[in-house]
């Protein structure tokens, strides 16, 4: 193996180094000289609390929704309306956390290339319009239940039991032993029960 002779930098050659001026590497223009960072902090905090909403919403509606078993999902819904509206609600506020996180994303990510970074906010955008729009069908069930057959499974666990104890008995009967026993109307449970 036969070795290359190597250059050895004499000081004339250091010289004409240090004579020449260095100029520093042109940035693409877009670009500016401030950092980041303060930016990229707060983009990532709202990405965080996006994170956070969805669970807790995803929490909130957690054993609700029965699957295949779609009485035991209406009963859920009404006997839980306000969780159920609740993790609605927090769906709708996770969604405008990413529409922020999509505006954030967007202005960080414009100086490094504008198209995509505009493209890319564009798809987002239209996700979270869906996802918006999505969250308004998530109430349907409450609308369809009101008024329904369904209104009858709001009982208290004591109109359970008296339901369980005495099924036959007509409404008229079972108003007064209610208004007996608890010294107040019982209409719902008059309607809860039947004729």
């Amino acid at each position: 193996m036969r070795r290359l002779p190597l250059k050895r930098a004499t000081l004339g050659s250091i010289a004409r180094i240090r004579r020449k001026e260095y100029e520093p590497p042109v940035l693409s223009e877009g670009i500016t000289k401030e950092s980041p960072r303060p930016s990229a902090r707060i983009t990532g905090v709202v990405y965080l609390l996006y994170f956070l909403t969805v669970v807790s919403s995803a929490l909130c509606s957690r054993g609700i929704i029965v699957s295949g078993d779609p009485a035991a999902t209406a009963t859920n819904i009404l006997m839980h309306e306000r969780l159920f509206r609740l993790s609605v609600a927090v769906g709708l506020i996770a969604t405008a956390l990413y529409i922020a996180v999509t505006v954030l994303f967007c202005g960080l990510f414009k100086p490094v290339d504008k198209t995509v970074s505009l493209l890319a906010a564009f798809f987002s955008l239209v996700g979270c319009a869906i996802q918006a729009f999505g969250s308004l069908f998530q109430l349907a069930p409450l609308a369809v239940l009101e008024g329904s057959p369904y209104q009858s499974v709001r009982r208290t666990p004591m109109e359970s039991l008296l339901m369980a104890a005495h099924p036959d008995e007509s409404c008229s009967r079972r108003r007064a032993r209610c208004e007996s026993t608890w010294g107040g109307p019982a209409d719902r449970l008059c309607c809860a029960g039947g004729a």
